[in-house]
């Protein structure tokens, strides 16, 4: 496998690419603002215990941690790259759209 290839680069290919970016910025920012709440005392809730959909994203997390871990590995790393965009994007657009609900809704 090769590490290197040309690539055409233009203008509209710098706008999508700084779309994707944004978005996984805001993913991250909405993620570690959740985090930033969690306190020392809080206690991890066991798998079996877990609501099915949080049961469901950590199965697609384990799927993307193996595929990942394959492209690297044979130094497919536009593929990392694309794996990982695919991911933010579901978690976004499903996942974390589910649990802003969760949040805003229930309080908890």
């Amino acid at each position: 496998a090769s590490s290197s290839t040309s690539v055409h680069v233009g203008s509209s290919i710098l706008q999508a690419s700084k779309l994707d970016v944004d978005k996984m910025r805001n993913t991250f920012r909405f993620l570690l603002g959740q985090l930033s709440q969690v306190r020392p005392e809080y206690e991890l809730v066991e798998y079996d215990k877990m609501v099915l959909l949080d049961q469901a994203v950590l199965h697609k997390l384990y799927t993307y941690q193996i595929l990942v871990k394959e492209h690297y590995n044979n130094m497919e790393y536009s593929k990392v790259c694309l794996a990982t965009l695919n991911f933010m994007t579901a978690l976004s657009s499903s996942y974390l759209h589910l649990c802003k609900d969760r949040l805003y809704c229930d309080g908890s």
